[in-house]
């Protein structure tokens, strides 16, 4: 598998595995602007997803953002923004990051 390095890296994952996260299809994909992608869930309903490798990336209006997808959730997000879920990939195990590691360490987080 291919080691993530960057948000663009977690956005190709996503377009490649966005079923395995219970989402049914994307309805739009945004190359700027937020969210990333307008997702319909297999309920049909219309979720904002935003993609970020680190949660401390995240800089947008919580109002635009139902899911944040990232590779590592490094500050909380959802307790500082209730109203967003997160979707941790590392938790999930889908991805292997061995060149991350550093940068978490860097940063004090346990890998």
């Amino acid at each position: 598998m291919k080691p993530i390095h960057s948000e663009s890296d977690v956005v190709e994952w996503f377009f490649e595995n966005y079923k395995r996260l219970g989402f049914k299809r994307i309805l739009k994909h945004r190359w700027s602007g937020t969210p990333d992608f307008d997702m319909f869930d297999k309920k049909n309903r219309v979720l904002k997803v935003e993609i970020e490798d680190l949660t401390d990336c995240f800089n947008h209006n919580p109002s635009d953002v139902d899911i944040v997808v990232c590779v590592y959730d490094n500050i909380g997000l959802s307790k500082i923004h209730p109203s967003i879920k997160v979707i941790e990939l590392r938790k999930l195990g889908y991805l292997m990051m061995p060149d991350m590691e550093e940068h978490y360490r860097h940063k004090g987080e346990k890998v």
